[in-house]
């Protein structure tokens, strides 16, 4: 599932995707997190997602589903879940040298994820 989201991701980007590699991983592994979650296979993904998963993708997860990622408070949230997944991710070693953009592109982060 991560790896059609990645095939999503180059489809829209094009080459841009190389200076935001971070960003897609984080927005792939999110909507497979939700889509595992959706089907009730949710647990157990501390390997792929982190140590603090439960902080970072459950918290952004959570913005997505209630459509509060266009208020202030709901981007907030979701900023800093992101955030901290980005510094999770970080500390696995094959995502150590990612690139990563602060720029998070709300419009297209919400049609990656609308049927996940």
């Amino acid at each position: 599932m991560e790896e059609l989201l990645h095939a999503y991701q180059y489809q829209v980007m094009g080459r841009d995707i190389y200076a935001r590699q971070m960003n897609c991983e984080i927005e792939a592994k999110l909507g497979w997190y939700m889509y595992r979650r959706r089907v009730g296979k949710a647990e157990g993904l501390e390997r792929q997602l982190g140590k603090n998963y439960s902080l970072s993708f459950k918290r952004m997860a959570a913005v997505v589903k209630a459509h509060a990622i266009w208020t202030e408070a709901g981007a907030e949230y979701f900023n800093d879940g992101y955030y901290m997944a980005f510094i999770e991710l970080s500390n696995i070693k094959g995502y150590r040298d990612l690139t990563f953009s602060g720029d998070i592109d709300i419009d297209y982060l919400s049609k990656l994820l609308e049927n996940c």
